[in-house]
This record gives structure tokens, sequence and C-alpha cells, in this order.
């Protein structure tokens, strides 16, 4: 798992943030893809552009928590208690008031996208996903 998930982020942390195409929902459903081959954000994919219709389809679904479950326990996801590599998890930064989408990188800290790019830093998950 670990040269595929450093490659993963390098790869994204290249790519830059853009909103509905590489963003912090849409860098965990990359993720996701990269694991299974299927790629659980398909519909929601260059359909917005700004973060007010982001915001818009994240409240339509229920919130971050909501949708993230909605589309990754369909392929094979669980719930688990504790975070480790490779793990997909829904995160509260200190700088921002919302919850959005991260990839685990070991037992304390996750990777996420934001305008500033990719960022790692040790956070507790509200949530964690595991595939398989």
């Amino acid at each position: 798992m670990a040269p595929l998930l450093a490659s993963f982020l390098s790869e994204a942390g290249r790519r830059g943030f853009a909103r509905g195409r590489n963003d912090c929902m849409l860098f965990a459903a990359d993720w996701a893809q990269r694991l299974t081959g299927t790629d659980p954000a398909a519909a929601f994919r260059n359909v917005y552009d700004n973060a007010d219709a982001a915001n818009a389809i994240l409240q339509e679904h229920g919130g971050a928590r909501a949708i993230t479950a909605s589309l990754l326990e369909p392929l094979g996801w669980r719930r688990v208690d504790a975070q480790r590599a490779g793990d997909i998890a829904i995160v509260t930064p200190p700088t921002v008031a919302e919850e959005i989408a991260a990839v685990c990188v070991d037992a304390r800290r996750v990777a996420l996208l934001s305008a500033r790019g990719l960022v790692v830093w040790p956070l507790a998950p509200v949530e964690v996903w595991r595939h398989g």
C-alpha cells in the first residue's frame, strides 16, 4: 500500500486544486477509484466549479459524511473505528468550518487537498472507511 499511496499523493499534489475536478471530496474519490477501479463520484465530476455549487451538492446529499458513506459503502468500503494508511476519512481541519474528505496517511495523519495544495496533518477523523 505504501508505494501506491505515495504515488497517488504525489500525483494529486502536482495536479493542484480545482473545484469539480480535483477538490477535497474528489481527491478521496480518486483514491477510492485507484484502489477499486470504480469512480464513486463519477456523477459529480465537472458539474460544479465554485464553492457555493459544491456546498449545495453536499447539502442536497446530507453533508460530507452522508455523501461519502452513500458513495463508498456500495463499493465495499466499511466504517472502522481506527484509521490506517489508505483509509478514507472525514475530518474537520482547524482552518475550515466544515467537514471534508481526506485520505489517511498512517494511524495519526491524513492528507487532504485544499486551495493551498496537498496538506498532511495530524487530525483525528470524524469517520473512517476502509476498503475490503
